[in-house]
């Protein structure tokens, strides 16, 4: 894939993200997916894949669950493990979409083990750890914080975040990737796109 063609797709994406996210344009978005599909021939790329994500997204926004599920089924037999496991969590979203069970989960997942105090100061050194190019301290500051800490906690994406950068520096990437993959099944839903955007980017 030549350099011109890859920005060219790189913004096409970026430009779906903003349909579906910010503009909830999800027709013109199923649209351009569509048209995409049809004229790229090139299915091993990662754009190739974070399209069909995308794609994904477009047929539940618009209602399209018997396409969505289709495609699920295709995605849980990629090679890679974290297109399975997406596949798998969407399919769990399709079908027990309405039962009351979420609201239940989602409660509990609000309980930190944590005292404001103490997350205040795991997030303080591991930041400063960071910074310092510390990154077996930082690791183990931010690591009892995403263990221990609620989702609805102010600083939760952000410690993971810094924890993946910190895995990442010291060169654990099948430790970064597994956080990733852990994230992607998160029911906060602010944490599960930003691990998913990250996963696709960086790791397929």
């Amino acid at each position: 894939m030549s350099e011109l063609k890859l920005v060219n797709i790189q913004e096409f994406l970026n430009a779906i993200v903003k349909l579906l996210e910010y503009q909830k344009n999800y027709k013109l978005a199923l649209q351009g997916l569509e048209s995409f599909f049809q004229n790229n021939a090139e299915t091993n790329t990662k754009e190739y894949l974070y399209a069909r994500v995308l794609l994904l997204d477009a047929y539940l926004y618009n209602g399209r669950f018997d396409k969505a599920i289709n495609l699920c089924q295709e995605l849980s037999n990629s090679k890679h493990q974290t297109t399975q496991i997406l596949a798998q969590y969407y399919l769990a979203e399709i079908f027990t979409e309405a039962k009351p069970t979420k609201q239940k989960s989602s409660l509990n997942s609000t309980k930190s083990s944590l005292t404001p105090a103490q997350e205040t100061e795991l997030i303080n050194t591991g930041y400063e750890a960071i910074t310092k190019k510390r990154y077996k301290k930082a690791i183990q500051a931010l690591n009892i914080f995403c263990k221990a800490a609620s989702s609805a906690t102010k600083q939760y994406l952000l410690a993971h975040k810094w924890l993946i950068k910190a895995y990442q520096e010291n060169g654990q990437t099948n430790q970064a990737i597994a956080l990733c993959q852990q994230l992607l099944i998160k029911e906060h839903e602010p944490t599960r796109k930003w691990a998913r955007q990250l996963y696709l980017q960086s790791y397929l």
